[in-house]
């Protein structure tokens, strides 16, 4: 009945250009949604992509530190050597943490 009393008061003519605007802007609304799915996969797989790269660097740059530290602390322990052969750095023996009464009693 709301059909009939919408045709005679808007016309036929306008009436379909209405049913017109509607189907296109159906269309169009189908066409962005088809848009938006895309993007927002395609965002999904760049988040992936770049993630994945950066565990890797992470990975790699873990390895890198890793390498560099002991690196550091064999050249530390070299120097030490080195000195404790020079005798510019006494080697430590047992007796150097006892209290000095108890070296007294030897």
């Amino acid at each position: 009945m709301y059909i009939v009393i919408a045709l005679i008061c808007v016309g036929v003519d306008q009436w379909v250009a209405i049913l017109d605007h509607v189907s296109k802007l159906k269309k169009e609304m189908a066409e962005f949604q088809t848009q938006r799915d895309d993007e927002l996969q395609r965002l999904n797989d760049f988040k992936n992509q770049e993630t994945k790269r950066l565990k890797q660097d992470r990975k790699l740059f873990e390895a890198w530190q890793k390498q560099q530290q002991a690196a550091a602390a064999k050249k530390e322990n070299q120097e030490i050597e080195g000195l404790q052969g020079s005798y510019l750095l006494p080697s430590l023996s047992p007796f150097c943490f006892l209290p000095l009464s108890s070296l007294l009693a030897f």
